[in-house]
Order: structure tokens, then sequence, then C-alpha cells
């Protein structure tokens, strides 16, 4: 297992190496420490695990599902209505939900890789810059038209 990113609370990260160390489990665990290249941490993990608890707009998971990963992710924020069915949702603070949903795709690879791309194909269709901008050009639209009738039923 491997975890990316800094540590947003000493205290915690220390008692986690101790315990990892009392476990023996230097093999298993591993704390990566922050990454240039997060699409490398993606592409190269079995299952990505999102354990937030609280989440406005997930990039960092569409990041992930652009890469075609397996994800299991905490039903928060805006993260159910961007991983739609193309991954797990379990509930925040919830760590043995997160643990079996891990455990899950980890001993299913058929449907970590159906997951993976049903993901991608999610993220392609909905989240890309593209699909961005004909999203605005379209509420813009909207928002015009009835301006351009107003200004028209005067003239």
């Amino acid at each position: 297992m491997r975890f990316y990113g800094a540590p947003n609370d000493e205290q915690y990260f220390n008692n986690c190496v101790r315990r990892i160390s009392e476990l023996e489990l230097e093999d298993c665990v591993v704390f990566a420490g922050p990454t240039q290249e997060p699409w490398n941490a993606y592409s190269q993990a079995d299952v990505v695990a999102f354990a937030s608890i609280s989440e406005g707009f997930p990039y960092a998971m569409i990041e992930a599902m652009l890469c075609g990963a397996a994800i299991v992710a905490t039903d928060v924020g805006g993260v159910p209505e961007a991983l739609g069915n193309s991954g797990i949702l379990v509930s925040a603070k919830s760590p043995q939900q997160m643990a079996e949903a891990v455990a899950f795709l980890l001993e299913n690879r058929e449907e970590r890789e159906r997951l993976g791309q049903m993901a991608q194909a999610r993220a392609l269709g909905h989240f890309t810059e593209e699909h961005f901008l004909h999203s605005y050009e379209l509420a813009y639209g909207e928002l015009l038209s009835p301006m351009t009738e107003q200004s028209l039923q005067r003239t």
C-alpha cells in the first residue's frame, strides 16, 4: 500500500509510522510523500482511495478517473456526482467500509478493470476542457437569450 501526499497532522503521521514498525509492515506500507507526477501514481495503482471527510469538487479524483483508476471514495460533497456509478462510494469516517471496498477490488481484477474503464469514460465524457467550455457557452446563451428577445421587442 502506497500513500502519497504530505501529512497535515505530524503527530498522527508519527503514530502511523510507529504502528507500521511495531507490526513489521514496512515492506507493505509506504509513505511516498508528495509527487509532482500524480498521473504516474494513479496509473500504477490497483485501487485509488479517497477518504475525504469534506470535499467540494474532487479534482484529484477526476485526475485518477482520467487515468483509468479503480476508485473507492467517501460519499461527501461533489464526489457522488463526479464518480457516478463508476466507482465505489463509502460513508465518510468509516474506515471499515473503506477497507472492505478496497479489499473487494484488490481481490476482483475484472471488477477493478471494469470500474477503471467506466471511470475513464465518465471523466472523458463529462470533465474535459471541451465539455467545460461547451457547458459555459450553453449557459451564457441561455442567460443572454431573454435579453436579446427584450432588446428586439423594444425596437
